[in-house]
Parts: structure tokens; C-alpha cells; sequence
């Protein structure tokens, strides 16, 4: 396929036409787009959620499982910033620009998070600079993270989940009578 852009001219004789080959634009424009949509794909099909943020904590982007855990359709939560997902208890933690809380945690941190139903859970959280002011959140909720890892090794029985999750709700419970 080869791609010609036509500039078309009024002449004392006529017209004049020009015609410059665009092909190799054409192609590298096919290709980022072909790009741009295989990362999207990868980015809505983890499994972990994984959503964009300002250095102001505002969500600019958030993928599938990521509205799941969170409980919030995409346009909603997008209105949204990382302040309005947090309990009370967990507001300090953010006092400070998003570039020093990058800074000095882990590459994981544990952070109780609040869905749209208003339950709370836990998760491991990691968060990186993208650059321009723009970071990544890698979001697991930790009930999943110890259901799995503790099942598959064995350190963990049903009956002793059944009981984690109990205290787990028994301490949600506290949180809102808190509040």
C-alpha cells in the first residue's frame, strides 16, 4: 500500500499539483496504533487492579478489576481521588506529596482501603513513578493474597480462613462504629 498526500494550487496556467509519498507515516501511525491497543488489552486484562494517579492522588485511569475491587463504575471512580477510597485511619499516610510516599515505602504496603459499599479491606499496594507526575498503583486485595498463599502452602485450614475472615468483619465493624 503506498500512501500520497495531494496539494492541490491555482496557477496562472492551470494548476499546480504536488503529490508527497506519506507511506512510511501511514505506517508508523498504523503501528502505534496497533501498539497502543495491545497494551490496553494487557492493561484491562490483569488480574490485579492497577489504576493511574495525578501527584494530587486524582485517579486518571483504572482498569477492570480495579473498578471491581473498588465497587465504583469507571466514570465515577475517575472523579475520584485516592482520599475518597481511604478510612479515616489511613489519611496521614498521604499527607505528603505522592513523590515521598513513593520514596520512603516498600516496594508492597499493606493499606485499608474503602469500597463504594463502604465494607473495608485490606490490600497490597505498590506504587511506582511513571513520570510527568503521573504514578502506577498496583492494587491486590490481601484476602486473596493470604487465602492462596496459605491454602497452597498449607499453613492455613478452611476452618482457620472462615475465622480470619470473621475477625476481619468483626474489625470493619469497629472501623465504622468509629466513624
Amino acid at each position: 500500500d503506498c500512501w500520497f498526500e495531494n496539494r492541490v494550487y491555482p496557477a496562472p496556467e492551470g494548476l499546480s499539483i504536488y503529490f508527497t509519498d506519506i507511506t512510511a507515516r501511514k505506517q508508523a501511525e498504523d503501528a502505534l496504533r496497533a501498539a497502543e491497543a495491545y497494551q490496553r488489552r494487557v492493561f484491562e486484562q490483569l488480574t490485579d487492579g492497577v489504576v493511574l494517579i495525578d501527584s494530587a492522588y486524582r485517579f486518571l485511569d483504572a482498569n477492570p478489576r480495579a473498578v471491581e475491587i473498588f465497587g465504583y463504575p469507571r466514570d465515577e471512580l475517575l472523579c475520584l481521588g485516592v482520599r475518597d477510597l481511604l478510612p479515616a485511619s489511613e489519611l496521614s499516610r498521604i499527607d505528603v506529596p505522592l513523590e515521598v510516599v513513593v520514596a520512603r515505602r516498600p516496594d508492597l504496603a499493606e493499606w485499608d482501603i474503602l469500597r463504594a459499599d463502604g465494607s473495608l479491606f485490606t490490600a497490597e499496594v505498590s506504587a511506582r513513578p511513571l513520570g510527568e507526575g503521573r504514578f502506577v498503583l498496583v492494587v491486590r486485595e490481601q484476602t486473596l493474597v493470604v487465602t492462596d498463599r496459605r491454602i497452597q502452602g498449607g499453613t492455613i485450614t478452611e476452618q482457620g480462613f472462615k475465622e480470619t475472615q470473621e475477625r476481619h468483619v468483626l474489625a470493619q465493624d469497629d472501623e465504622a462504629d468509629r466513624e
